[in-house]
């Protein structure tokens, strides 16, 4: 078993490193706008467009626009353009006025989570009654309501699948009388899940919709809303596939329950849990990603192992009959046997969460600096924290079921599952925070080119104005003189927007620095170092490099 581990685990690193993922942002961002942040027009516009990174959803968008007084200009109902989902545009009834306006964006992006911001500009010829203000741009952060409804299902998940292996693979025990106290408290567990994912599931449709619709729970039992959810989002879809799969596992389960607990009973259970958890897998984070097949088949390993793993000691602690109660070795016996199974399942429970939250890492937490300076940096070190715990309790409760001592390890268990549920509560947060990928830090590089070293810092590193610092200096140190110019071009790898070039004036010997807004959209970039000496040789540096949106 242990030699099926290994290989199993060699292959999925194999496939992590294969399908090496590029860093996505979760939410929406916008690529460009008409108008732009700031920009004055000559003469009024006859529409307003905003383009996003990502297509958004049907539903739940507007666009507003508000003069200097706060009053609201007549616009259209917002629309995503036909022709390209991505596009979010609006036209005016009346032609604008001379004086400065914003224009309130609100969306949903690909991954459900709404996204919402402003964009100031103006109409006229600028001057005092135009000034410059930033745009602004808010992401959605859990709420406790959220967090709570989330850590109930994914508690729930736990207990279900928990149950059914403990009866089908852990319990060796074989005595009539404790198969029977174990098979009434296992239904009683059953039941208490499927009642919790009733619950969690049910009400997340009009908690989703609080979210989209910007109301509170008291208003947003309203049909119309409610509808516009189901039929407008993605989430409504993955929300009617979640309860049909969730109503045919209770109908199952029910049948399954009459049969005992064999592996042919419930085959179908399991295999019905299994489509209802890759529902809830299909959303969040990784619906977003590029890649969403292999994100969300990564996301529902990850989920899928979690659950085993939590699930079986919540197991252990509710099912299993505890040592002090066997009157003889043999019956001690059968409790340190259903501890070491439970162990090797653990094992590649582990195995499989580690490999997963490797490639989810990579993929959301670009840097080092977005782990340590956002809320999902905290949230993922939090996690890692207490999973290590528990990979430490887990490995004191694998070499205590080969020891076999007197003593059972109930108390050690309750600490590790404890620990387990706070990792729930976690990734209930996670999976709602924007990712760390928006914000990965300034970018700094040293890079070596014949008998120059050149290095390149960018900040604040994020979508709009950055500063650029460049600082050409000899082998040894000295700054380099012999310099004529410096050129600057900015290329997006994943978006076709051409190349953007700028000359960069010197401020001393070998240090030049200048600011610009030619890094536009977030994502990855290569930024070529163009520089021309004044013995008119020339060479490129190129730095690659990825801005974030905040």
């Amino acid at each position: 078993m242990t030699k099926h581990i290994c290989r199993l685990c060699l292959l999925l690193s194999v496939l992590l490193f294969a399908l090496f993922p590029d860093k996505t942002f979760a939410h929406a961002s916008i690529i460009r706008s008409s108008p732009g942040v700031n920009e004055v027009l000559p003469k009024p516009p006859s529409a307003v467009k905003i383009q996003f990174n990502e297509p958004v959803q049907a539903g739940f968008h507007s666009l507003k626009v508000l003069d200097s007084s706060g009053k609201q200009v007549n616009l259209t109902n917002a629309q995503v353009n036909s022709h390209n989902d991505a596009i979010l545009e609006a036209h005016f009834k009346k032609k604008l006025s001379r004086g400065a306006y914003s224009l309130q964006w609100k969306a949903v992006s690909a991954d459900g989570h709404p996204v919402e911001g402003v964009i100031p500009f103006a109409v006229g010829t600028g001057g005092e009654q135009t000034p410059k203000i930033n745009e602004k741009r808010n992401d959605y952060f859990p709420r406790i309501d959220l967090i709570m409804l989330r850590g109930l299902l994914y508690l729930s998940f736990s207990l279900f699948i928990g149950v059914i292996i403990f009866n089908l693979f852990f319990n060796k025990f074989e005595g009539r009388e404790t198969l029977k106290k174990i098979h009434t408290k296992s239904m009683a567990v059953l039941w208490f899940s499927l009642s919790g994912m009733v619950i969690s599931i049910v009400l997340s449709l009009p908690m989703q919709t609080t979210l989209y619709a910007g109301v509170s729970w008291a208003k947003v039992f309203n049909a119309s809303l409610l509808k516009d959810t189901i039929s407008q989002t993605d989430f409504g879809l993955y929300w009617i596939f979640e309860l049909l799969f969730l109503v045919l596992l209770i109908l199952v389960t029910y049948i399954a329950a009459g049969n005992g607990f064999t592996k042919k009973s419930w085959l179908i259970p399991i295999v019905i849990y299994i489509a209802l958890l890759l529902s809830k897998a299909s959303t969040g984070h990784a619906a977003a990603s590029e890649h969403r097949v292999i994100t969300v088949a990564m996301d529902f390993i990850h989920l899928l192992a979690a659950s085993i793993w939590i699930g079986g000691l919540f197991a252990l602690l509710l099912l299993l009959p505890g040592i002090r109660s066997q009157k003889n070795e043999s019956e001690r016996q059968l409790y340190w046997n259903s501890i070491r199974t439970f162990s090797l399942w653990a094992a590649l429970s582990v195995a499989s969460i580690i490999i997963t939250g490797i490639y989810g890492s990579l993929l959301y937490v670009p840097t080092f600096y977005s782990l340590l300076h956002t809320y999902y940096g905290y949230a993922l070190l939090g996690k890692i924290l207490l999973f290590v715990i528990m990979l430490i309790l887990g490995s004191v409760h694998f070499f205590q079921g080969r020891k076999q001592g007197k003593n059972g390890i109930a108390y050690s268990i309750w600490i590790e599952l404890l620990t387990g549920a706070a990792i729930l509560i976690i990734a209930a947060v996670l999976t709602n925070l924007p990712a760390a990928v928006s914000s990965p830090g300034p970018f700094s590089q040293i890079k070596e080119h014949g008998k120059y070293e050149v290095s390149l810092h960018i900040s604040p590193n994020v979508e709009g104005e950055n500063s650029f610092n460049i600082a050409i200096n000899t082998k040894d140190g000295k700054p380099a003189v012999q310099i004529e110019q410096v050129i600057l071009t900015f290329t997006h790898t994943k978006m076709n927007m051409g190349e953007s070039s700028m000359a960069v004036p010197r401020i001393s010997p070998g240090k030049y620095q200048t600011k610009s807004m030619y890094m536009n959209m977030p994502g990855e970039w290569k930024v070529a170092v163009h520089v021309l000496t004044k013995s008119l040789e020339s060479f490129d540096v190129q730095f690659d490099t990825f801005t974030g949106t905040q």
